[in-house]
């Protein structure tokens, strides 16, 4: 009797139980196995993030290597930049200095110009009257002015040299010139 229905019931009870532990058992061991497979997951995860951030790194570096290299490159190019326009200013410097150079010149040049139209315009004015083979004691030459209706220009002082005499000379060594002194005509 009533020993055996308190057998059944404990019976019963462990059976319960015993259902209980193999359902929290199995779902102990799914959530040990969904953990197991989490954790993987996580580590694969990891290992794509780590692999990731070493190609980002290797890009980085490569980055940098190639920012290294364009900052010589522009270093290089301002260095000859630089060297362009110090060259730039020197030719600057050089076509002032002869363009300056080239104004001096041209107006030394009319300068000169004029002097020597002055001068041909002085010698203009004379004419060799004899030669110096036709006298023979004394070797002397005469100049007169071509037109004798003024005075001798300011720039000759409006007369010549004294008279240059000398012993009779052969035709291949003549004798010195005699310049008499001028003197303006009264006709």
């Amino acid at each position: 009797g009533t020993a055996g229905k308190g057998f059944a019931v404990v019976a019963d009870e462990v059976r319960n139980l015993a259902s209980k532990s193999d359902e929290a058992a199995k779902a102990t061991k799914e959530l040990i196995e969904g953990s197991i497979a989490a954790v993987t997951e996580g580590g694969q995860v990891v290992s794509k993030v780590t692999e990731s951030l070493e190609r980002t790194s290797s890009i980085a570096g490569n980055v940098t290597t190639q920012m290294n290299i364009v900052v010589r490159a522009v270093e290089s190019q301002t260095t000859a930049i630089a060297q362009v326009t110090e060259g730039v200013d020197q030719i600057s410097s050089v076509v002032q200095t002869n363009s300056a150079t080239a104004q001096e010149s041209a107006a030394a040049s009319e300068e000169l110009s004029a002097e020597a139209a002055g001068l041909k315009q002085l010698v203009d004015q004379f004419t060799l009257a004899k030669r110096a083979r036709e006298f023979e004691s004394v070797g002397e030459y005469s100049i007169t002015q071509k037109d004798q209706t003024g005075p001798l220009p300011a720039a000759a002082g409006g007369r010549f040299s004294a008279p240059v005499t000398a012993p009779r000379q052969d035709a291949q060594n003549p004798p010195p010139i005699f310049v008499r002194p001028w003197t303006e005509s009264t006709q």
